[in-house]
């Protein structure tokens, strides 16, 4: 009898406390991380288009791009300069939770480019090119 009731014991204990961890897990258990997400701005879009994130993570975006400029990340008012052919690491705290708007500025010619033979152009329009999304911990 005793054997019967260790048995049923562990198949209703087992179970259960797999349960729980699973859950534990499920509801954040995770504390922040530091996260590196490759990103790419061609032809005015972001690959991945939403970039997601846990709340306090600390967020590289290596960004590669088709066109000099800039990345704005609304929200958070940041700004970063991109290069065409380099990756720039675009590096910050994500302390505020919710969704928000990635854009990009397209640079003009600069004025030694001017000389060289090619136009001035203005700089661009702020183009929206993708959203971050910070999930609360």
């Amino acid at each position: 009898m005793k054997k019967s009731i260790k048995c049923r014991f562990g198949i209703i204990f087992f179970p259960l406390m797999v349960g729980v961890a699973l859950l534990a897990v499920a509801c954040g258990g995770a504390g922040p991380q530091e996260r590196e997400i490759a990103v790419k701005l061609t032809a005015g879009q972001l690959e991945p288009d939403t970039i997601k994130v846990g709340q306090n993570d600390t967020v590289t975006l290596k960004i590669e791009t088709d066109q000099p400029g800039s990345v704005h990340l609304h929200g958070y008012d940041l700004e970063q300069d991109v290069a065409l052919g380099d990756i720039t690491d675009f590096v910050f705290l994500a302390d505020a939770s919710g969704r928000f708007r990635i854009s990009f500025h397209a640079a003009g010619v600069d004025h030694h480019q001017a000389s060289a033979g090619h136009h001035e152009v203005p700089d661009s329009e702020e183009v929206d090119v993708g959203f971050l999304e910070v999930q609360p911990r």
